[in-house]
């Protein structure tokens, strides 16, 4: 089993759709939004080996919207939860997509295989200062992941994963944090590797 993170970067270009297929030895795959100016400093975090980072390119909102409900759409179809930290209007166009697929989107959030967080909320709760905590993204983040997993541990479904914390973090000026969250989720994905 291995963490295998799917990064979408807010930038105009070409794209690779094979990138948003998880495997079924992947326990997490997490799939994020972030500025065009990050990518670099992205590439240098996640040099080749270790970690599967992947760069996920899409031209405008619309894409977006699709190809994140087409990711959350072909877990849920076979079985894997998942969650979305985003902005409102994301969230917004997320469920859309989803609904247009034929998903009840709140009926999946209430029988828990969906769950919406907002990401400024989010950020609230796992930041101390103008920084990331550590022991507080564990246990938001991983509070959200471990909510899908049975009392013992023994059933851990692949959980697919969108945020948008790390964009919000370097479009706020703050690319400090903004690393440290992209670290932070590095760090969640061992846990569960």
């Amino acid at each position: 089993m291995t963490f295998s993170p799917l990064v979408d970067a807010a930038a105009k270009g070409l794209h690779d759709e094979s990138s948003l297929i998880a495997t079924p030895s992947q326990q997490l795959v997490l799939m994020h939004s972030t500025a065009a100016s990050y990518r670099t400093v992205h590439d240098e975090l996640h040099p080749p080996g270790g970690i599967d980072h992947r760069v996920q390119f899409y031209e405008d909102e619309d894409y977006l919207a699709s190809a994140v409900a087409d990711f959350l759409a072909g877990g849920l179809t076979i079985g894997q939860p998942g969650i979305v930290i985003a902005t409102d209007a994301h969230r917004a166009a997320f469920a859309e997509h989803l609904e247009s697929e034929g998903f009840d989107v709140e009926a999946e959030v209430r029988a828990g295989h969906l769950a919406m967080l907002d990401a400024r909320t989010t950020l609230d709760q796992i930041m101390r200062d103008a920084s990331p905590d550590p022991a507080r993204f564990r246990t938001v983040i991983g509070g959200a992941i471990e909510a899908h997993f049975d009392a013992d541990g023994a059933d851990r479904p692949v959980v697919r994963l969108y945020g948008e914390m790390v964009d919000l973090l370097w479009r706020d000026g703050n690319t400090d944090a903004s690393l440290r969250v992209e670290e932070l989720w590095n760090a969640l994905g061992d846990t569960y590797a």
